[in-house]
């Protein structure tokens, strides 16, 4: 028979928010023991008292608070912008793929600012506006999504950073605090790229600054 303990811990161990919210004390404990107290049954197999979540969230709050890890164990080395960008996204088909390698081809003669990624049925591409015209020309296929009006937030940050859990998360959480909406993300070793709606820049950018780079 699994404790009640135990299974708060499991499911706070699976859910990042829960974490994080425990760690800087962001419940009220009650209302979270309410929320959690069917999914803290179905796992138990019995009933468990409501008062008894509380109690044990309690303990596990004040456990994560010595380890809650803090904004300034992570500084990362520049902030920067790259705006007045597009994006536009593609059902992932053979035509597509042969027309956007000869795109990506000429993006990077140019030196232009050229990224894509590619799932199973659709794929995603940003650009310059210097770009836009041979993209009119080289991929007039059907869209299932456009916005023209996209910047991306970059983060450069130290290799000794690469293998520390929850890097990107605390970048993310941050951002997502600030209400803003996160287009995509591209990444490469020491590299985090944010892709925003042009309105965001500002508190996007200015939220990373102060959180990750301001001493």
């Amino acid at each position: 028979m699994y404790k009640t303990p135990e299974i708060l811990t499991d499911l706070i161990r699976e859910n990042p928010l829960l974490e994080f919210g425990l760690a800087y004390r962001l419940f009220n404990l009650s209302q979270l023991a309410k929320y959690l107290h069917p999914m803290v049954e179905a796992r138990a197999k019995r009933d468990v008292r409501p008062e008894t979540i509380v109690t044990a969230l309690s303990r596990l709050q004040t456990h994560k608070i010595k380890q809650a890890p803090q904004a300034q164990d992570f500084r990362v080395e520049n902030v920067s912008v790259t705006s007045g960008l597009g994006t536009r996204t593609y059902h992932n088909t053979p035509e597509v793929r042969a027309q956007l390698s000869k795109l990506m081809e000429r993006a990077h003669e140019n030196n232009a600012f050229f990224h894509h990624t590619e799932s199973t049925y659709e794929i995603t591409i940003f650009y310059d506006q210097g770009t836009r015209n041979q993209l009119e020309k080289l991929l007039p296929f059907p869209t299932k999504y456009e916005n023209e009006t996209i910047t991306c937030v970059g983060v450069r940050f130290g290799e000794e950073l690469f293998h520390i859990p929850g890097l990107l998360f605390s970048l993310m959480q941050k951002i997502n605090l600030q209400n803003v909406n996160i287009v995509d993300i591209s990444s490469t070793f020491t590299e985090f790229n944010f892709y925003v709606d042009q309105a965001d820049t500002k508190i996007t950018f200015e939220t990373l600054y102060d959180c990750f780079v301001r001493k």
